[in-house]
């Protein structure tokens, strides 16, 4: 079960730790730029963070395996694209980027703040953990 706390602003996953959970919030712009930051506070599985366009396709399973476009990081770096043909790993494009191949340079975990900054004039997507790009 995952609950909102704190007006929306806090959420929390109760019971069924072994089943997938998803939590979306949006709000609807066509154009500008939007900057989100998700703290971890407890991670006790693996957790991707990233944005998704609308409609979402559900699609029973891991985040990974999303039928509907989105971007996303998992908390063991494996960044990836997903959408109708399937997943495309992005991981080796975004080390590259932030200048570091080592294994566990793109993860997170508890305590670690992902920021998403979302430009949808230039129609890119900023993922960054722990104010690293």
């Amino acid at each position: 079960d995952l609950q909102l706390r704190e007006g929306g602003r806090r959420v929390v996953k109760t019971g069924g730790l072994d089943r997938a959970s998803f939590v979306l919030w949006s709000a609807a712009y066509d154009a500008g730029v939007s900057e989100w930051k998700v703290r971890i506070d407890k991670q006790t599985g693996v957790i991707f963070v990233g944005c998704m366009r609308e409609p979402y396709t559900p699609q029973e399973g891991f985040a990974r395996n999303l039928a509907t476009p989105a971007w996303m990081i998992g908390s063991y770096g494996y960044v990836c694209r997903t959408g109708p043909s399937g997943q495309l790993s992005l991981t080796d494009h975004a080390k590259e980027q932030i200048g570091d191949k080592t294994v566990g340079a793109l993860s997170f975990g508890t305590g670690s703040v992902i920021t998403m900054r979302l430009n949808r004039d230039d129609g890119t997507l900023e993922l960054g953990v722990d104010d690293k790009p």
